[in-house]
């Protein structure tokens, strides 16, 4: 990719989508069987192992409004939950980075249906023109020149929110998957015989990718891969090194087989960070290559870790602050959360009164419902050569101050199903909104738990220093109440439960998709706010 006159095709699947908080498709599905009228008919088909897209055409079949259209029926299910006002994930922001910097030699393709790289596109470079196209529209986007506008070819249609018209042919069922899948082929086949072909957020069990895949082979394929497969029940020694054996065989498989070359990386949460540094290395005023480069990010990572350790009185690369630093630690969280995810909540409290009072939930039980911020950060090696396990470590809370920093210190691997929120978030790479009851003895003290992934740049502590972002931990919102769902709370209701003594439901229950993407900033803020503020502190006394 390196070559300056290499020309790039990057096809984005699912993963990009539900990076910026949109359902799966297993889970778009899930909400599509909602359309039928029969609660009896909505978990037969739940329950049903079919394949999905035959699913699909089921649930279609089944609708309970005739008139309803293939656009209008993958609409309702897509934005159910408001998702339409949330903003481009990381990962679809490290594509449009990626994309600025290599703009005159890349094409894009997804099989999405939003405009979610749409808007991390015009966001990026809003000087350009940015358009959505469909697989009938295929041959003008491949004579459109990248540096006039930039196209994503939808192969399997453009369904994006509110009124702006959908682009067809919609393919979800296996009707449309036979009807279309022979011109999805041709494309992608086009694409591998004429560029250097970059799968991103795909698991390439698609017959679609598979077949063009083997027809080609040209061995300039490149995908992402995490080594995520469900492990047995194995000894803690053992635990991870199966799964990624696993993957390492599949890795060379879909090489033997599709010509697929395959980067494993240890978590979902490196995948934006391998595209942002690819966007750095392929800006060639950078030296990215270079073995000598200071951007190279495990260079650059150790640096920007470092200040954040400093910052927070972190010491022997894990171990927080004690005595005096750790309650200053502990007061600069407790003030970020007055003045940051605090103000939103209560204006969440002070606005849905009425939802409250239909739910059951009474004043005097959101009047006792408390809530904390936690820091989390990624262990600092010795040095850039030597780095720090893979795993975060418990930098401070507001909700308590400990004399000692032996009685707070915590670390726990960052991995899937973590007992640590915050070790979930980094390994996913985005916000986390968990039930505490759910995940043991280890969080059993707090109801809810909303995680979020940290990533800061060196220009967070020297205006002059460059903008390169690097994830360094995760902030947790806590509560003592559990987010519970409206429809449980409601029904619970309506049947005379004590709502309050049965779920000890929190006032965030009634937070749709777009209020949790702005409380996750919210906490997101807070905690760099604290960072940055506690190390320009420290830079100026000198230490």
């Amino acid at each position: 990719m390196s070559t300056p006159d290499q020309k790039i095709t990057i096809i984005c699947g699912a993963g990009v989508s539900k990076d910026s908080g949109l359902p799966s498709w297993e889970e778009l599905l899930q909400r599509l069987v909602r359309v039928l009228d029969d609660k009896d008919m909505q978990e037969m088909v739940v329950i049903d192992r079919i394949d999905p897209p035959r699913k699909a055409d089921y649930i279609f079949a089944l609708r309970k409004d005739r008139n309803l259209a293939w656009d209008s029926f993958v609409r309702d299910g897509l934005y159910a939950g408001q998702e339409a006002n949330l903003a481009p994930g990381v990962l679809a922001d490290s594509l449009a980075s990626f994309v600025q910097v290599v703009q005159s030699r890349v094409r894009i393709m997804t099989t999405n249906y939003d405009n979610k790289l749409e808007d991390a596109l015009e966001k990026r470079m809003p000087e350009v023109v940015v358009e959505a196209r469909g697989l009938k529209q295929a041959r003008k986007w491949w004579g459109t020149d990248p540096m006039q506008k930039i196209e994503v070819l939808h192969l399997h249609g453009y369904v994006p929110p509110g009124g702006e018209p959908a682009i067809g042919p919609i393919v979800l069922g296996e009707s449309q998957y036979l009807e279309h899948g022979a011109a999805v082929r041709l494309e992608i086949q086009k694409a591998l015989r004429e560029s250097v072909v970059l799968f991103v957020g795909m698991s390439l069990t698609d017959p679609n990718l598979s077949g063009p895949l083997h027809a080609v082979r040209t061995g300039k394929a490149f995908t992402l891969m995490v080594p995520d497969a469900p492990e047995p029940d194995l000894s803690r020694a053992r635990r991870g090194a199966l799964a990624l054996a696993y993957c390492s065989a599949q890795a060379d498989s879909r090489y033997r087989h599709f010509g697929v070359q395959t980067v494993i990386l240890k978590s979902f949460g490196q995948v934006a960070q391998c595209i942002e540094e690819l966007s750095i290395a392929a800006d060639p005023t950078t030296q990215y290559s270079k073995d000598t480069s200071d951007l190279r990010y495990g260079r650059r990572f150790w640096r920007i870790l470092e200040k954040v350790h400093l910052a927070l009185g972190m010491t022997n690369g894990n171990v927080p602050a004690g005595g005096d630093k750790g309650r200053e630690v502990s007061e600069a969280l407790a003030e970020a959360m007055v003045g940051g995810p605090m103000a939103l909540i209560n204006d969440l409290r002070a606005n849905c009164r009425l939802e409250y009072s239909q739910m059951g939930m009474t004043k005097a039980h959101l009047d006792e419902e408390e809530f904390a911020l936690y820091l989390w950060v990624r262990d600092l090696g010795s040095d850039p050569r030597s780095p720090g396990s893979f795993q975060i470590s418990l930098a401070g809370t507001s909700a308590y101050i400990h004399r000692s920093s032996v009685t707070l210190q915590h670390s726990v691997p960052i991995a899937p199903n973590s007992p640590i929120a915050a070790a979930e978030a980094v390994y996913f790479g985005n916000a986390r909104l968990i039930d505490g009851a759910e995940r043991g003895k280890k969080t059993q003290m707090w109801g809810t738990l909303q995680s979020v992934p940290i990533h800061m740049a060196e220009i967070d502590f020297d205006a002059n220093a460059t903008s390169y972002p690097v994830c360094i931990g995760a902030a947790t919102l806590v509560s003592n109440y559990r987010v519970v769902a409206r429809e449980i709370i409601e029904n619970a209701h309506a049947t005379d439960i004590n709502v309050a003594k049965a779920y000890q439901p929190s006032a965030l229950s009634t937070m749709c998709a777009a209020d949790f993407a702005i409380l996750t900033g919210s906490v997101r803020e807070a905690a760099r706010k604290v960072i940055v503020g506690l190390y320009n502190s420290y830079a100026s006394l000198g230490k």
